[in-house]
């Protein structure tokens, strides 16, 4: 009975799981809704420093609301000129359209998604083995030794 919720358990987190990548994108890719990656202008970077800190290379998130001339975005991260990165929690921040300098969607990367679950697979039915050689010491009947026959 234990079997069939493990495998439901291993699917359940393969499902949940995936690698994911950013590409290259368009103005198409703002549309609200979509996981991106904003790149900004230096000057962009400077005129919005009172809201999102100094020397803001990137913000990466969800784009809330998009307008003909600007994106509020929820923000996930945001990565400094210098290569540091700082965690939000989704805050949402309006972006002047000319302050984007390149727009990067995120997509889910089929092959290592693909590589990774079935390693996941592949590792999960050798645990599986080994807890079940270990778990029956020896012995073909389920591990344990039975009692001795009444005197």
């Amino acid at each position: 009975m234990r079997r069939p919720s493990h495998y439901a358990l291993a699917l359940g987190l393969l499902a949940l799981s995936g690698c994911y990548r950013y590409v290259p994108g368009s103005a198409a890719d703002q549309a609200a809704g979509a996981e991106v990656r904003l790149e900004l202008t230096p000057e962009g970077s400077q005129r919005l420093s009172s809201v999102i800190g100094a020397d803001i290379l990137s913000l990466t998130g969800r784009v809330v609301e998009a307008s003909e001339n600007e994106l509020s975005m929820s923000v996930g991260r945001s990565m400094r000129r210098s290569g540091t990165e700082q965690s939000w929690t989704g805050e949402r921040v309006s972006i002047p359209r000319d302050a984007i300098a390149r727009t990067d969607r995120r997509t889910l990367d089929r092959k290592r998604t693909t590589l990774a679950s079935v390693v996941a697979v592949l590792g999960a039915g050798l645990i599986g083995a080994i807890l079940r050689a270990v778990s029956t010491d020896g012995n073909p009947g389920g591990g344990t030794t039975p009692p001795p026959p009444p005197a």
